[in-house]
């Protein structure tokens, strides 16, 4: 009775070393399952840490390209006012310019117009020069006949007292009218130099 009471408590013993290493095998495996999904957790994190820093990169990177962009911009944008600036004096200057050309063509054409009155006044000058220099060459040409005649008088008639002195009268008129002419004359030349004068003048401010 004693040996079966010994042979049953071994087998429990047996039965309950056997359970014992199952678990302690379950718990083993357990262990290992977990030890493995520890790994691979491990693994995970590290590929995300990698992730993250490679978005850390990409982000420094696209804010770094940001920076650039907006100080691109910032030229961009300062060029463009420079550029608005410039626009608007060449536009200002433009229109100065037209001005002066509207002003520069009013003159010409009013120089157009002196000039041809010039150019015509200068024409009657011309004539009248000519004329009152034909009337001093014939006032001449009769004051040297009067002063023949009058010689020839005085030899023919010492008693023509009378019509010498009408003679000598009308040479003094004569010489007075002679010089008078030859004074109009000097100062039709004098006009007629000053006349050409400012055509001459008006002309350079044409061209």
């Amino acid at each position: 009775a004693c040996v079966s009471q010994l042979e049953r408590e071994a087998a429990s013993r047996e039965a309950l070393l056997s359970a014992k290493a199952d678990e302690v095998e379950s718990l083993t495996a357990a262990s290992q399952a977990t030890q493995a999904q520890c790994s691979q957790y491990v693994m995970d994190l590290q590929a995300f840490e990698r992730q993250v820093d490679s978005l850390s990169r990409q982000l420094a990177h696209s804010e770094s390209e940001a920076e650039e962009l907006n100080r691109g911009h910032e030229v961009l944008v300062e060029e463009l006012r420079v550029a608005t600036q410039v626009r608007l004096g060449l536009e200002r200057h433009r229109e100065e310019l037209q001005q002066q050309i509207a002003a520069l063509d009013s003159q010409v054409a009013i120089a157009r117009a002196r000039l041809e009155d010039a150019g015509a006044e200068a024409s009657s000058l011309g004539q009248r020069l000519a004329l009152e220099r034909n009337k001093v060459t014939e006032l001449e040409a009769l004051m040297a006949g009067m002063r023949a005649r009058e010689y020839k008088t005085d030899l023919v008639s010492k008693h023509g007292g009378s019509q010498v002195a009408i003679m000598q009268e009308r040479n003094r008129i004569l010489e007075e009218q002679v010089t008078t002419l030859q004074h109009q004359v000097t100062s039709l030349q004098q006009s007629r130099e000053a006349q050409d004068h400012e055509v001459s003048r008006l002309h350079a401010e044409v061209l």
